[in-house]
């Protein structure tokens, strides 16, 4: 990278996937040192679920996780663990929060008859309406969603404009159906989910 420091560092899976197993408390400890060096200006993990978050805070020596990047969208809502980390004051980054990744998909967000029904009330997309949700029900959260086309970026910074109301954050809350798109079983061999 040629940097003298990152901003973000994250423990990406909470599994080793090449060679042979470490333990999460020993993989932390390194990412302490990271920062106590100055390599890394924020440490902290994705994919924990509350007890593997738990492990990880309560065996930390000197710094404590940042950040939790979590799959969480309308149909993942994850609101435990989004609980769990707000009362640590763990930063919470959301990532696919549209769903848009993969082939395939089962169910389809930008298809659901319920945000259609929000979406046409504000006069806005369903993604930025899923955006939205995420930003209002999270405060102090960073969403990511995946794009390179302008199109959609624009799309995205849409959703700032407007505010959803306790009637609609109601309706989307009733869409939870635990769907994930990354499954840590699948990807690493794991289940880390709750």
């Amino acid at each position: 990278l040629q940097l003298t420091y990152v901003d973000e560092y994250l423990v990406h899976w909470p599994a080793s996937q090449v060679g042979k197993p470490v333990s999460i408390t020993e993989t932390w400890k390194a990412m302490e040192k990271l920062k106590q060096k100055g390599l890394v200006k924020h440490i902290g993990v994705s994919n924990f679920n509350v007890q593997l978050l738990n492990e990880i805070y309560n065996s930390a020596q000197t710094y404590k996780p940042e950040i939790n990047q979590i799959e969480t969208h309308p149909y993942l809502q994850q609101t435990r663990l989004v609980e769990f980390c707000r009362q640590l004051g763990v930063h919470v980054t959301a990532y696919c929060p549209v769903v848009r990744m993969g082939n395939g998909l089962t169910v389809d967000p930008l298809k659901d008859s319920v945000l259609q029904k929000i979406a046409s009330k504000h006069d806005k997309t369903i993604a930025q309406v899923i955006l939205r949700w995420n930003f209002q029900r999270l405060p102090n959260v960073s969403v990511v969603p995946r794009t390179s086309t302008l199109d959609r970026i624009t799309e995205n910074f849409g959703s700032q404009s407007f505010q959803l109301d306790d009637a609609d954050m109601s309706e989307i809350k009733k869409l939870e159906c635990n769907f994930r798109i990354n499954d840590g079983l699948e990807i690493i061999g794991t289940p880390v989910f709750d």
